[in-house]
């Protein structure tokens, strides 16, 4: 009975966090296994385009205003060759990541000049986590940032001093979905642990039932 009590706890926790552990990253390479990785050479703009969905085919999206190589042929710890930036005018900050899929982990590369940078990550808008970092751009110890062990679908970027940032190699733990008509429902965390808590509920009776009959 006492295990039967300790299964249906864990299971419950699983069902209202959707994970047990989280972590926020700060490291030179990002996600130790990504799935996927935008690196903004999959698609060439000219520099100064606004870019909003044109990366939608590769699982983000920006919300605010970023640009396509926005200081030209720069080249930073975790920045390099194509990127974006939100260092133009107007500056937007903060500015947004989005996610066409839900994301368990994800990690970019990012340079600042010398700030305290907050990042936040969201579910359908409302906030999951949030952390504060130094960034700079000529540390690779902190070139990478993200969120690891928890549900989100977009990670806003708050940089202090100046504001700027450029963003690049954005690494995704879960692929994007596949293109509108193709899509097929998947179960939450929550909604598979509700499921497997439902389904030990009634081992657990029939097992009860056995006894009481036997």
């Amino acid at each position: 009975m006492k295990m039967v009590v300790k299964l249906l706890i864990s299971a419950l926790v699983i069902s209202s966090t959707g994970s047990l552990w989280a972590a926020s990253i700060t490291n030179d390479s990002g996600l130790a296994a990504p799935v996927s990785t935008v690196t903004f050479d999959e698609i060439v703009f000219s520099q100064g385009t606004e870019i909003t969905d044109q990366y939608v085919s590769y699982g983000i999206t920006f919300e605010s205003l970023v640009y396509y190589d926005s200081q030209g042929n720069a080249s930073f710890p975790g920045v390099e060759t194509h990127y974006v930036g939100n260092n133009s005018t107007p500056l937007i900050n903060p500015f947004s990541i989005s996610f066409t899929s839900t994301q368990t982990a994800a990690a970019f590369g990012i340079a600042t000049n010398p700030a305290t940078t907050t990042f936040t990550a969201k579910l359908n808008g409302v906030v999951v986590e949030s952390y504060q970092s130094s960034t700079d751009f000529d540390d690779p110890s902190i070139s990478f940032q993200g969120f690891e062990g928890i549900s989100f679908d977009e990670i806003e970027i708050s940089v202090g001093g100046d504001g700027q940032a450029l963003i690049d190699n954005i690494q995704m733990g879960v692929a994007a979905p596949p293109p509108l008509g193709d899509v097929e429902p998947v179960p939450s965390n929550a909604a598979w642990a509700m499921g497997a808590l439902i389904l030990l509920l009634v081992s657990f009776g029939f097992i009860a039932i056995n006894r009481r009959f036997t």
